[in-house]
């Protein structure tokens, strides 16, 4: 309210009654928002093979984001990637620990290290006259890991006794791939505790120089000029070696239900089935189909008629919906967990023939539309560091990335019989179910004539 009136009094006061009409004092900031003037996408190969791509908003804030190929789906033993996320930052065999934490601290850059399936992700914050130190940070950090034996201890420990931050979400979303890929993708993210004395240094390092080779290393910029990421990236990456074997992909298999009983006070059921490859031309009709299905898992009163309110409504009040749709190399996975309390099996049911019945063909022109401008929306207002990660994931092995913009083009471009046809696909894969809660209120996944 004060704001109001300090802008109120600004205003001369025979116009006060028609704001709308008064002339704008030019020493007044414009109340509209502006968004980012961002460059094109750049993309650069270097001789070696790590890929480099990068765009520019000339914000004096910069990131830097170094993907590795070295996920949960490359693992001989079960939990090594998760170790090695724990690991990030610690001693390297050229910079200790308690360097990289006063490097970063003298110069206000905020480091972070995530994971999936296919990478695992070292990023950098920083000013943007630091990129030269960012990048030789994240360099090292990623290629010249000590795993000096207290160090892997102290990650080990940190995993069995804190343990990363996941939600019951998470790890149904978790056991949806290991029913529907079964080995490579259907390995676990996470590390269960009983697999980490199978852990060692020797392990560890043997893992990083399989996987961390240069055709698997992607350097992602944003707000930083490609000529110079792509200098620095080729000072800090050059000289990487390339592996000669091509990362093996996973085939969908589907058709598994896995039923845990559990004290949660609510019922959560996962339903899966195969989605758009990373790169195919189905990755946005997959975008779309994701939100005709299930919009914003939030039911919308007096708006009958639709395929949303279909799958949302039929769940019931008190429910909620949380949608995935995971795009890997070769296959992809989309979905929802329904979380209810109360009457599980209506809930349940209601939601399972919900599903059935878009992926059967009732998606109509009206779904579609209102699909492609929530999938939009969503697209279009991607931060800075939302943006690196979108590259990133685009980028994985060699790929092209497309910009926000003009992915949100390619969902536009889509049709309602393109949008069937891809429904179709989804149906014609054998699903998975994962539930956990008060299993015995849950209807039975050939009950549900899935």
């Amino acid at each position: 309210m004060a704001m109001m009136r300090r802008v109120a009094a600004s205003v001369p006061r025979a116009t006060r009654a028609y704001a709308s009409l008064a002339e704008v004092d030019p020493t007044l900031p414009s109340p509209d928002f502006v968004s980012p003037s961002w460059k094109s996408v750049q993309t650069t190969r270097l001789s070696n093979g790590v890929t480099v791509v990068s765009e520019d908003s000339m914000s004096p804030m910069s990131s830097v984001s170094v993907v590795v190929g070295a996920g949960s789906s490359r693992e001989t033993v079960g939990g090594t990637s998760a170790v090695m996320r724990a690991l990030a930052f610690k001693a390297t065999t050229t910079t200790s620990a308690f360097r990289k934490v006063r490097e970063t601290e003298l110069r206000g850059t905020t480091l972070a290290c995530t994971g999936d399936r296919e990478t695992i992700t070292y990023s950098a914050k920083f000013q943007r006259d630091n990129a030269a130190s960012a990048v030789e940070l994240l360099s090292d950090s990623a290629l010249n890991q000590a795993f000096q034996s207290w160090d892997v201890m102290d990650a080990k420990s940190f995993l069995a006794t804190v343990g990363e931050d996941v939600g019951v979400t998470d790890i149904l979303v978790d056991a949806v791939h290991t029913g529907a890929f079964r080995s490579g993708l259907g390995k676990s993210v996470y590390c269960d505790s009983f697999r980490l004395p199978s852990i060692t240094a020797d392990g560890l390092a043997e893992f990083a120089a399989s996987n961390i080779t240069a055709e698997h290393i992607t350097v992602v910029g944003a707000d930083i000029g490609h000529a110079d990421l792509v200098a620095l990236a080729t000072e800090a990456f050059g000289e990487v070696a390339t592996a000669d074997a091509a990362a093996a992909g996973s085939s969908y298999i589907g058709g598994t239900e896995t039923r845990v009983a559990s004290s949660l006070g609510s019922t959560q059921y996962a339903l899966g089935f195969e989605g758009a490859a990373r790169g195919s031309a189905d990755v946005a009709s997959a975008v779309v189909l994701e939100k005709v299905l299930f919009g914003n898992g939030v039911a919308i009163p007096y708006g009958a008629g639709n395929a949303t309110i279909k799958v949302v409504e039929a769940v019931g009040a008190g429910a909620k919906i949380d949608s995935f749709n995971l795009n890997y190399n070769g296959t992809g996975l989309i979905g929802a967990v329904l979380s209810v309390s109360g009457n599980a099996r209506a809930a349940v049911s209601g939601f399972a023939g919900a599903v059935k019945t878009v992926l059967g063909g009732s998606i109509s022109d009206a779904d579609v539309a209102r699909a492609k401008a929530q999938a939009s929306a969503t697209v279009l207002e991607m931060s800075s560091a939302e943006r690196a990660a979108f590259y990133a994931s685009a980028s994985i092995d060699g790929g092209t990335p497309l910009s926000p913009e003009a992915f949100a083009e390619a969902i536009e471009a889509q049709t309602t019989a393109s949008v069937k046809a891809f429904a179709a696909k989804v149906g014609a894969s054998k699903p998975v179910a994962v539930v956990t809660g008060d299993i015995d209120d849950v209807p039975f996944y050939d009950d549900l004539k899935l």
